[in-house]
């Protein structure tokens, strides 16, 4: 009887050690935004470093290409606190996200955000304590807009807007001074708004911490090991550093 349940419990512990198939890859819900040069459409297709990385993973793990939905970032945030299956990129991992969800890092450690104002606005900023006088446009959800709720009180005048296209043109009009954006990101979404660079500085500079995937809190963490696996051997690899050499001087030349 002994060997009996010695033999079930082995066989148990097999599967439980068994990696985690494709097709449970394939049920996951692949979501991203427009913000490049992470994730971005370009001739009508969905590029960027993250996407290119996420699908060098699936073809690590034998996965078949799967759909990614582009969805604005606020939308996309909660259906990863509110569904069980999503897997949203690129986003930071912070100290409030850390535990609210699973997750596979890097994606690029790149990544700065910052306040962007109007040169003819003649801003200057050299602390957080100094904004309290201005009205700053952030993206729900953004990482720029949680990294200005930790560092300032509630009395700080936001804008929050569901796309950066609304911040763009309230600033343009007067009502807000500053974005709070990832600098480069901003410059993308400025060319595509039809502004001119020349028009815009940054005035204050915030690092941030890596961009990842992250997974919901019900995924089967097996299969967040597995992405992590592929994700650490890609990149390690000469062919990641040269992805992120090409996406980051295609969004400078832009």
């Amino acid at each position: 009887m002994r060997q009996i349940v010695s033999g079930f419990l082995f066989l148990i512990s097999a599967v439980l050690a068994t990696p985690c198939s494709a097709s449970h890859f394939e049920r996951l819900d692949y979501l991203t935004e427009e913000y490049p040069p992470l994730n971005y459409t370009e001739h009508g297709k969905l590029t960027g470093l993250s996407v290119v990385l996420l699908e060098k993973i699936w073809q690590e793990l034998n996965v078949k290409p799967q759909k990614i939905r582009v969805l604005p970032w606020a939308r996309a945030y909660r259906n990863l606190e509110q569904q069980d299956n999503v897997v949203l990129f690129a986003i930071a991992k912070t100290k409030q996200r850390k535990d609210k969800f699973q997750w596979a890092c890097p994606i690029e450690t790149t990544d700065t955000n910052a306040l962007i104002a109007l040169k003819s606005s003649r801003i200057k900023v050299s602390s957080f304590d100094e904004l309290a006088q201005y009205a700053i446009g952030t993206v729900r959800f953004d990482i720029a807009e949680q990294l200005l709720m930790e560092q300032l009180s509630s009395t700080i005048n936001i804008v929050s807007n569901v796309t950066m296209k609304p911040n763009l043109e309230l600033m343009a009009k007067g009502r807000i001074q500053m974005i709070a954006y990832d600098q480069q990101a901003a410059n993308n979404m400025i060319i595509q708004w039809g502004g001119d660079l020349d028009d815009y500085e940054t005035v204050f500079v915030f690092p941030t911490a890596f961009t990842c995937f992250a997974f919901s809190k019900q995924v089967d963490p097996a299969l967040v090991r597995q992405f992590q696996q592929a994700l650490t051997k890609i990149v390690a690899t000469e062919e990641y550093r040269q992805l992120m050499k090409q996406f980051y001087s295609r969004a400078v030349e832009q």
